[in-house]
Order: C-alpha cells, then structure tokens, then sequence
C-alpha cells in the first residue's frame, strides 16, 4: 500500500502520527475567563499554603520548596490577571 493510498481519519496528522485538535473561532467569554482566573487564583492560594506557608511552619525548612512555591504562586496570579483582562474584539 503506498502512502497516497492510505486514508487518515479526521483528526490525525499524517506527517507526525499523532492527533491534533484544531480550534478555530472559539474563544472564552467574559464571564468564562473571569471564572478561569479565579480558578488561578484559588489554586495560587493553594500552592501558597502548602509550599510557602507549610515550609514556614514546618520543622524542616527547604529553600528549593519554598522557592518553587512562591515562584508557581506568582505565575499562577500573574496568569489569573492575563486571562481576566478584558479582550478587545475587531
């Protein structure tokens, strides 16, 4: 069988193999996005309480756990305020 004679079902790359998702036209609402980024924000303050706060109180004190949770706190913050501002439309 050679390859022009092969059929690929929709939604699969020929050239890598692998399926792929197209999203065309979608976009979230307002509302949508204003609920994803409280989503960020409740896992921020998750992140925070567990890593930063918990390394604070626990006996044993790991800068390198402490460091990663206080840098994943301030990237999920920093991405709640990128997916909740207001998206101008043309």
């Amino acid at each position: 069988m050679t390859a022009a004679m092969i059929s690929y079902p929709q939604g699969l790359d020929k050239d890598s193999g692998y399926p792929y998702t197209v999203i065309r036209n979608t976009s979230m609402t307002q509302e949508q996005r204003k609920l994803f980024a409280k989503g960020l924000v409740d896992l921020a303050n998750v992140v925070a309480g567990a890593l930063v706060f918990g390394q604070l109180v626990s006996g044993q004190f790991s800068i390198t756990i402490f460091g990663v949770g206080i840098l994943v706190t301030i990237t999920f913050y920093l991405g709640a305020l990128g997916v909740a501002k207001e998206r101008k439309t043309s």
